[in-house]
Formats: structure tokens, sequence, C-alpha cells
């Protein structure tokens, strides 16, 4: 008689794997078949792998994008920049910052001044040392400063007659503390970093560059970016839309109602979830790490799904809704009576999701 030496189950003759649990049978332990791999086990090394190759991703795109900012790709190439400052006083208490770049980074900060600062550095390159010269003198800086009904509002782009890349433009611009500030962003090969920022609205857009805030707050948020990472430190926006690919997202982070996407790339937050709030993250091919407030006012309310990963939530007083290998939903049991409710929807391919206090 055969049968399988885990559960027990009486199974045919031939049977060398039992059909309920997957376990060798008797006749395979006698004729020395291996077991198959555990499938978790199987599991956890697909997520390795996929890891490696996201991280593999991440460095390339990287490489690639710093040589291509350096000019790297013809070292034989002659190079010339020039400084400009744009200064300016502030009266009013709202502010609005456009600024269309590209090939170059946007820094914005604020200070205890009145007033506005922008520095400029610009850089051009050419095949002869009067070319990269002219290039720069053809490079046109299209600045204007206006004021309406309380809103000063500062204006900057720069035009190029050359179809081919041949110049950069750092932009850093520092603001006045304690004005309502909207930006509105737009660079490429180059990163946007805003830093201690009290805005209403916030656009922020870029490709080959990351996206970092830091003390960052705002009614709306906006960031969209390429083949870069999205980091907040310390940010609270009431809405807020983030999205990336080939990139990683990551930092501490209050919403009220929050949607963040990449893909090749992990997901690591951490939630202060000291006011309700709803979060969808989505990416594929990456992890997604949440970390959450264990305070028993608050409830929770999870929808998590992979496709091959696991999904682990530690968290107290939790009711199982449902309960597969790749998707779970639970909730806080009470949790129409908790007063802090927040909504989390967390999807991934290829990565393991993890809730935890």
């Amino acid at each position: 008689m055969v049968y399988c030496i885990k559960c027990g189950k009486d199974l045919p003759d031939d049977a060398y794997f039992c059909s309920a649990c997957g376990q060798r049978t008797s006749r395979a332990e006698e004729d020395g078949v291996q077991a198959p791999q555990d499938l978790s086990t199987l599991e956890g090394s697909i997520e390795t792998m996929v890891s490696q190759a996201v991280r593999t991703i991440e460095e390339t795109v990287r490489s690639v994008t710093e040589e291509a900012r350096a000019g790297s790709w013809d070292s034989n190439r002659y190079q010339v920049e020039e400084e400009r400052t744009l200064t300016g006083p502030v009266e009013t208490d709202r502010l609005l910052l456009e600024v269309e770049s590209r090939n170059g980074k946007i820094n914005v900060g604020t200070w205890d001044k009145p007033e506005y600062k922008i520095d400029l550095l610009i850089k051009a390159w050419g095949y002869t040392q009067q070319e990269a010269d002219e290039n720069l003198k053809a490079l046109i800086v299209d600045f204007s400063e206006t004021e309406v009904e309380g809103l000063k509002k500062l204006n900057l782009g720069f035009d190029h007659p050359a179809h081919r890349v041949s110049y950069s433009v750092c932009v850093d611009a520092t603001l006045p503390k304690g004005v309502e500030t909207a930006l509105n962003l737009k660079t490429s090969n180059g990163s946007i970093n805003l830093a201690e920022i009290e805005g209403s609205n916030l656009d922020l857009h870029t490709s080959n560059g990351k996206i970092l805030m830091e003390n960052v707050t705002a009614e709306r948020l906006d960031g969209k970016t390429s083949n870069g990472a999205v980091v907040l430190v310390g940010v609270d926006a009431q809405v807020l839309n983030v999205r990336t690919s080939n990139g990683k997202i990551e930092g501490e982070l209050r919403s009220r109602d929050a949607y963040l996407k990449t893909s090749n790339g992990k997901i690591q937050l951490s939630l202060p979830c000291n006011e309700g709030g709803n979060y969808e993250l989505r990416t594929s091919h990456g992890t997604i790490d949440l970390g959450v407030s264990d305070d028993p006012d608050n409830g929770y309310d999870l929808d998590l799904t992979t496709s091959m990963g696991r999904i682990s939530v530690d968290l107290p007083e939790l009711e199982y809704l449902r309960s597969r290998k790749h998707h779970v939903a639970v909730k806080t049991r009470g949790f129409e009576e908790k007063g802090r409710k927040i909504g989390v929807v967390a999807k991934t391919s290829m990565g393991r999701i993890t809730v935890h206090a």
C-alpha cells in the first residue's frame, strides 16, 4: 500500500507525490525520488533574482544618465560655462515660479529674505572652441516677472536655435519663507530637488533624473519622472500623485489621498498615520514595504495583491476578509469606530508585500 508520508492519505500504487499536499509518498521514499522544491523557496529565489535584476537596471540607468549629463559621449568636445543671477523683491503673499528647462537640475529652497534669487549655471558645448562660444551666446534666457491680484509670477525658460543637444542649465532658486508658493517645474536629464517649501500646487516633471523633496507641504503635489528615484522626506500633501519608472519610491509621507506608482523598482514608505487617508501603491518587479503606526485609535483597511511573492501583515487586532497566498484583504477589528481610518491598496508583481508597525 502506498501512502503520503506527511498526511497519511492512501494513494495509488504508482504515486510518487501526494495529490492532496504535494509531499512524497512511501514509494517515492523507497525509490529515492527527491521532493520537488518548495514553492515558497522557489518564490524566494525568484524574488532575489528579480531584486538583483532591478538593482542592475537602476545602476545601468544611473551610469548612462550621469555620462549623458557630463557630455562624456564625446570627450573631444569643447565646453564653456557662464553664471547668471536673477533677483527681485517679493511683496505679495502668493508666489508662482514656472521653469521650463532641459539637460540640468532644478533646485528650489527658501530663506528669510523678502526677495527671490535664481542662480543659473549655463554650460555649452561645441566641436571647436568657437562653436562652443557661439552656442553659449545663442542660448536665450527668457525671464519675466509680473504681479496680478496679489500673485507674484516668475516665468523662466530657455531657447536655442540648434536642434542638437548643445547646452545644459542648472537652476538654483531661493524663495522667501512664509509665502504661499506654487511651482511648475519641467526639465530633463536632471533632478528636481525641493527643500522647506510651503506650497499650494506643486507640479514637478523630469526624465532621467530623481525627484527629492524634504520638508515639503502642499495642497496638491504632482511629480513625474523616469529612470530616476522619488525620495520623500517629511512630505505632507493633501493630494499626491507620484509616478516613475526604473526607479524606487521611498521616504516618509502623510496625505489624504495618495497615488504612487513605479516599475522595476521598490516602494518603501513610512506613514505617520496621525490623520486618516487613502494610499494606493503600485509597482512591478519590486517589493512594497510599508511602515505604519500601531496607535490604537487607528483603523486600517488593507487590500494587498502580488502575482509572485509573499504577503506579510504584522498589525494588532485584525480581521481577515480574504487570506490567500497572493491576495490578502484585512481590516482592523472595529474599523468603523476608529478615530482615524487609513486605507491602503498595494499591488505588485514579482515581489513581496510587507505591512508592519
